[in-house]
C-alpha cells in the first residue's frame, strides 16, 4: 500500500475531526446556520469565482449550503497548505539532490539501434549520460535550491503545536479540548507511521535504499526545534 495514501488518509481523518469538534460543532448547529453566514458565503464565492475563475464553471464545488460541505471544504484547504505540501516539498533533497537521480534537463534523444550514438552508449554508458544530463553549474545550482526548499525553519511550528500551554489564538474552553484532541491524535498517527516503517513486510516503505517515508510523520510530539533538513514534519501552512 502507498505509504503517502496510509498516513495522508490518517493525518485527513485527524484534519477532519478537529474541523469538525471545533469551529463546526460548536458554533454551528445546523445546515441553515451555514447558508444564513454572510461572512462563510462571501469566503466561498470569493474563492470559486476570484480564486479559481478559470474554473468556476467545473462540476464538482460545493455549494457551502451545509455544515458537512464545510467541514470538508475547510478540511481540503488545510490539507493541502500543510500535509498535501510537506508530502511534495520537504523530501526534495533527499530524492532529487542526487542529479543523476533527478537530472534537471536531458540533451539528447535515446539514441536509435546500431547507430554511433548508441555504440557510444554501449562503449560506455555513465560518459554518455554525463553528456546528455546537466552539467556542474546546473546541477549545484538545483542541489541548492533543493536544499533550501526541503529545510524547515527552527521556529516551525507543526500541527497540533502551540508556543505555550495553551493556543493563543482563542480563549474558548471547547475549542481548546478539541485543539488537545487533535494534537494526541497527530501523536497516534506519528506512533502509527513509526511502526510501519518499523514492519519488514512493508518493503515499500523504506525500498533499497533503507530511507524509511516519513513525509507525512507530523513532529506534533517534536519540540526540540532541530530545523534543517529533517525528512519530517507537517508545518501548520505552506512553509519553505
Amino acid at each position: 500500500t502507498d505509504p503517502y495514501a496510509v498516513d495522508g488518509l490518517e493525518i485527513w481523518s485527524a484534519l477532519k475531526q478537529w474541523v469538525s469538534d471545533s469551529n463546526m460543532s460548536l458554533y454551528y448547529k445546523s445546515d441553515d446556520s451555514i447558508k444564513r453566514d454572510k461572512e462563510v458565503q462571501a469566503w466561498w464565492t470569493e474563492i470559486v469565482n476570484v480564486g479559481h475563475a478559470d474554473l468556476k464553471n467545473e462540476s464538482g464545488w460545493y455549494q457551502m449550503e451545509s455544515v458537512e460541505e464545510a467541514v470538508e471544504a475547510i478540511t481540503t484547504i488545510i490539507w493541502i497548505a500543510s500535509a498535501h505540501h510537506a508530502a511534495v516539498n520537504f523530501g526534495q533533497y533527499a530524492y532529487g539532490g542526487y542529479m543523476p537521480n533527478l537530472p534537471t534537463v536531458s540533451r539528447r534523444l535515446i539514441p536509435e539501434k546500431h547507430s554511433f550514438e548508441h555504440a557510444q552508449m554501449l562503449k560506455d554508458p555513465e560518459a554518455f549520460m554525463l553528456s546528455n544530463v546537466s552539467n556542474p553549474t546546473q546541477a549545484t545550482t538545483v542541489m541548492a535550491v533543493l536544499e533550501l526548499l526541503s529545510k524547515h525553519s527552527t521556529d516551525e511550528v507543526y500541527l497540533g503545536q502551540v508556543k505555550g500551554s495553551t493556543p493563543e489564538w482563542t480563549d474558548d474552553e471547547g475549542i481548546e479540548e478539541a485543539f488537545k484532541r487533535f494534537s494526541s491524535s497527530l501523536v497516534s498517527v506519528e506512533n502509527n507511521v513509526t511502526e510501519r516503517n518499523k514492519n519488514p513486510v512493508l518493503k515499500n516503505r523504506y525500498g533499497p535504499s533503507q530511507v524509511p517515508y516519513t513525509l507525512l510523520y507530523p513532529s506534533t510530539s517534536d519540540l526540540s526545534k532541530e530545523g534543517g533538513l529533517t525528512g519530517r514534519g507537517i508545518p501548520n501552512s505552506v512553509s519553505i
